[in-house]
């Protein structure tokens, strides 16, 4: 993705322990450097090679999502906190 708020599918696969690989977009590139690799927008390379390292080291690949995991769950990215969040700041700008 070139432009992107917080993706919901990143947040799934980094809870279930699943390791990520995005763009440095907004939103994607602070997911990604919890648990993936993080690429250039555009920079089908990069992306390539992302993709070969994680396929190539299984462990590697399930250590950097067991990270992510953890990180996740330590980073306040919880939906109900999300949306409390999304809240407080909607209340905010009205009032």
């Amino acid at each position: 993705s070139a432009r992107e708020g917080l993706p919901r599918s990143l947040l799934e696969s980094l809870a279930f322990g699943v390791p990520v690989i995005v763009s440095d977009a907004r939103g994607c590139a602070e997911l990604g450097r919890l648990g993936g690799r993080v690429h250039p927008v555009g920079d089908a390379g990069a992306l390539a090679e992302a993709m070969r390292d994680l396929a190539a080291d299984a462990g590697g690949a399930a250590q950097l999502g067991a990270e992510g995991r953890r990180r996740l769950a330590e980073g306040g990215y919880d939906i109900r906190a999300i949306l409390r969040a999304h809240e407080a700041l909607y209340r905010e700008l009205l009032c």
